[in-house]
């Protein structure tokens, strides 16, 4: 949300939202799943390699 139309009231009741929300819960997991399945590292070694030709 935009910080000039942020509230304490706003702010609350978007946490609230995002650790009740099933559905939010449940993208987070699967979010979460595949960046565990990620190499991170083969793929910052692969874009060193290009960048240094």
């Amino acid at each position: 949300m935009p910080q000039r139309t942020l509230t304490v009231e706003r702010l609350a009741a978007a946490i609230r939202t995002a650790v009740t929300d099933p559905g939010i819960k449940t993208r987070a997991r699967r979010i979460s799943d595949l960046l565990a399945a990620e190499d991170g590292a083969a793929h910052v070694v692969s874009s060193v390699d290009r960048l240094l030709g």
